[in-house]
């Protein structure tokens, strides 16, 4: 019997997995779809004074890498937090269930994790608006170099060209590695505290038996890709934040 639940369980859990990975990935996708259409229909639509106010360039990004970040916080953005929710959820009943009295003890560390996850979250929308905004003057100054490269060539400018095209590329660099730095110190900050939490369990470890231990331990360690996956959601959805936030104000 125990068998045939535990395989009800994971035959469950497989089904609904693909059902929503699925049906979340292709909405995304036809969202994104909806989201360009709307954004060239409009395009179409508007007087000639809003290119003056909007470079070509900008335009250009939002339907692409913003329509694009949009389109990963609602497939796999949203699946990561799905996962993250279900085993988050489930794997601390299960721990209780094993040892109600110890699991609170050596599961105290993980509750500081939403307040890292904040702090962190806040730093990762900051310098994600800023990246999203060194990809629109990029685009813009190299569109404006293809549509002038004629007159470039005619006044001999290509080399001054070329050297503020370069400086608009390494600035893009600089915000993107500093992106990065907040991005790769959220895994590392979710593990701290999970590791704190193997520690003080393996320190209560003469208080319960071999087999309570060694289940409890498994536990925590599933709960290593739920802590991953909540850090992969946030830095999809503040990128969305931060790329819909331009979107809809052009929109607008």
């Amino acid at each position: 019997r125990v068998l045939v639940g535990v395989g009800l369980v994971v035959a469950t859990q497989v089904i609904c997995r693909y059902v929503w990975r699925v049906s979340l990935v292709r909405s995304s996708m036809k969202t994104a779809a909806n989201l360009r259409r709307n954004f060239s229909w409009n395009l179409f639509q508007v007087a000639p004074s809003f290119y003056d106010r909007k470079k070509v360039g900008e335009l250009m990004t939002l339907a692409t890498s913003d329509i694009e970040n949009m389109r990963l916080a609602l497939g796999p953005g949203l699946i990561a937090l799905i996962d993250s929710l279900f085993y988050c959820i489930t794997i601390p009943i299960a721990m209780a269930w094993v040892a109600p009295t110890l699991t609170l003890k050596f599961i105290f560390p993980i509750l500081f994790i939403p307040f890292a996850v904040v702090v962190l979250q806040r730093k990762i929308g900051e310098y994600s608006a800023k990246v999203q905004q060194k990809i629109a003057e990029l685009g813009t100054q190299t569109q404006e170099m293809i549509a002038g490269v004629r007159i470039a060539r005619i006044y001999g400018i290509e080399t001054q060209m070329e050297s503020r095209l370069n400086q608009r590329s390494r600035n893009l660099n600089e915000e993107q590695v500093r992106l990065g730095k907040v991005q790769a110190s959220l895994g590392p900050a979710l593990e701290f505290f999970l590791s704190v939490s193997l520690v003080l369990l393996f320190s209560m470890g003469l208080q319960m038996s071999v087999g309570t231990l060694v289940a409890l331990q498994r536990y925590l360690q599933k709960l290593m890709w739920p802590m991953s996956a909540v850090g992969l959601s946030v830095v999809y959805f503040q990128k969305a934040k931060s790329s819909g936030r331009e979107y809809y104000k052009v929109m607008e």
